[in-house]
């Protein structure tokens, strides 16, 4: 359990990185060319191109100096996970010729203290909030991005190399989930690969 957490503590901030979408700032489009009948290019319409780039500079400045924290809620329990899933891990690695032991572990608190602090955002427990769907339909007075869940991990017997489950969500009808796959290489964990399972 001990090893588990340390892993999970080191792997987190990968594992939010690449579960929840970020904001993303999409520069203008190109400029747009003119056509003559023939369908032949005869110059280009560049009619509020500058516009559109100073407006993006302006916006993208603001984020970059945008100190305030995002609240991202997080499931209270790291829920358990079936060693049936190692098959999905012997697979993905099949190079490698994993031993793996099929252990059922069961969940546990996850502890924020635990977890190393982010400059992005603020971490809070799922049981703050409103039950159900009513998490969606609550007033906040701070930035509210969404909630995230994990799994336990299970590793192969040598512990270089892991598999877990983790969800996103931005909303009712909007996330995903997928199974993770991370490794160990030069002493640092990471996210090999994120197979989605399910999206809305």
């Amino acid at each position: 359990m001990d090893f588990e957490k340390s892993v999970f503590k080191e792997i987190f901030p990968k594992l939010i990185d690449s579960l929840h979408p970020g904001v993303r700032i999409v520069p203008p489009p190109p400029p747009i060319p003119i056509f003559d009948e023939n369908d032949s290019i005869i110059g280009i319409d560049t009619t509020g191109q500058g516009e559109m780039w100073k407006k993006y500079k302006i916006k993208k400045a603001e984020l970059a100096a945008d100190t305030t924290k995002r609240v991202l809620v997080v499931y209270d329990t790291i829920y358990e996970i079936d060693g049936r899933v190692n098959y999905q891990l012997q697979r993905h690695f099949d190079s490698y010729n994993l031993k793996i032991d099929s252990i059922y572990k069961k969940a546990y608190r996850i502890n924020f203290s635990h977890i190393n602090n982010d400059k992005n955002f603020e971490y809070r427990y799922r049981s703050e909030f409103p039950q159900g769907t009513l998490i969606w339909r609550e007033k906040y007075d701070f930035p509210f991005v969404g909630i995230v869940r994990f799994s336990r991990i299970s590793f192969d017997k040598s512990k270089k190399f892991g598999i877990m489950e983790g969800s996103f969500s931005c909303g009712p009808k909007c996330g995903f989930s997928g199974t993770i796959f991370i490794r160990k290489k030069n002493d640092v964990w990471l996210i090999d690969d994120v197979m989605v399972k399910s999206i809305s």
